[in-house]
């Protein structure tokens, strides 16, 4: 019998598992419901977040979103984040290395959201937050791509 492959040749496949990552307002959204509209997967209408006023805005996974936000606060740095009066969610002065704080793929909730989606490959997520842990998820995907969304500020 064979021996395992290791992590990063777990696949010869094409790529069937998309990351739009950028930061906010940068364009993401945009991207990832482009993606959708060839034809990835991101979701039923009640697993994402959509903007009623701005049809084209978030299209971000609930959950993706609500474990990436509840990730990046349990790694920030009190002492970091306490020069400033920003939003958890902002994560200014994140950690991804803080003791104690659970990473993305060691969670149950990660791997059955992934579980959930590689069901309908290929399928796509996004989330601006994801920027700061996309290496968390990596170990739970065995075909990924990242799309790098970059908009020039002028």
């Amino acid at each position: 019998m064979a021996a395992p492959l290791p992590p990063a040749a777990k696949s010869t496949s094409a790529p069937s598992q998309l990351l739009v990552l950028g930061m906010h307002h940068s364009g993401t959204s945009v991207v990832s419901n482009l993606t959708m509209m060839m034809g990835a997967y991101g979701g039923e209408t009640n697993e994402l977040l959509l903007h009623p006023e701005n049809p084209l805005k978030f299209w971000e996974r609930r959950d993706v979103v609500a474990l990436d936000e509840r990730r990046l606060v349990s790694g920030v740095q009190d002492r970091v984040a306490s020069r400033y009066e920003v939003p958890e969610w902002v994560a200014y002065g994140f950690d991804g290395a803080k003791p104690g704080a659970a990473k993305v793929h060691e969670q149950a909730e990660a791997k059955a959201i992934v579980d959930k989606l590689n069901v309908r490959r290929p399928w796509v997520t996004k989330d601006p937050r994801m920027c700061l842990v996309a290496d968390e998820w990596m170990p739970l995907l065995d075909a990924p791509m990242c799309v790098i969304v970059h908009r020039e500020p002028l």
